[in-house]
C-alpha cells in the first residue's frame, strides 16, 4: 500500500523571552500567517490527510489550529502528543511505527531538528539536493512509501519534495 508522510514544521514563533519557556512560545503575527498558507496549499494541493498528530507545544498546537480551522474536519483524526515536542529522529521512527496501515496519509507537526532529521533519513537517495537547509518554519516535506508505516527505514521513501507556501 502506498503511504504518504507530510511533515510540517510549525510555523514562526515569537523568540523566547526573559521568564518565557520555549515549550510555552505562540506563533508570531507572521507565523499566524504562514499557517493560513499552509492550511489554504493543503486545501488546493493535498486534500485532507487520514490522520494529523501535533506536538503540544504551543506554537504547534496553534499551526494545527489554523491549518485545520480553513477545512472540515468534522471526522477528522487529530491528536496531539507531548512526544513530538522536540522528538529525535528515533522517536518520530516509532510513533510512525505505531500507525495503522490503513492509515494511507499522514501528517505530523512538530519541531526541528528532528523533523528535518527524519527527512534526511528517510529521502531517497538523490531526492534532496546536496546544499538543502533544514525545514523552515511552516514548510511541508511531502514523501510517499511504498512499506508499512512500521517499516520505514533508511531512503525508503519512493518520492520527496518540499514546499514553502508562502
Amino acid at each position: 500500500m502506498r503511504h504518504t508522510l507530510l511533515l510540517l514544521r510549525h510555523a514562526e514563533a515569537y523568540p523566547e523571552s526573559s521568564g518565557s519557556n520555549d515549550f510555552d512560545r505562540p506563533l508570531s503575527d507572521q507565523g499566524k500567517a504562514e499557517a493560513i498558507h499552509v492550511a489554504n496549499w493543503l486545501n488546493e494541493h493535498n486534500g485532507l490527510p487520514d490522520q494529523a498528530r501535533s506536538s503540544t507545544a504551543t506554537r504547534a498546537r496553534q499551526t494545527a489550529g489554523a491549518v485545520f480551522d480553513q477545512r472540515a474536519i468534522d471526522t477528522f483524526n487529530l491528536t496531539f502528543d507531548d512526544r513530538l515536542y522536540l522528538a529525535s529522529r528515533q522517536t518520530l521512527l516509532e510513533i510512525l511505527a505505531e500507525t495503522s496501515n490503513s492509515v494511507e496519509q499522514l501528517l505530523l507537526i512538530g519541531h526541528n531538528p528532528g523533523l528535518t532529521h527524519l527527512l534526511d533519513y528517510l529521502a531517497p537517495p538523490d531526492a534532496l539536493p546536496p546544499d538543502h537547509q533544514s525545514l523552515t518554519p511552516a514548510s511541508i516535506a511531502l514523501m510517499t512509501f511504498d512499506v508499512d508505516w512500521s517499516d520505514f527505514n533508511h531512503q525508503c521513501g519512493c518520492s520527496c519534495q518540499i514546499i514553502y507556501p508562502r
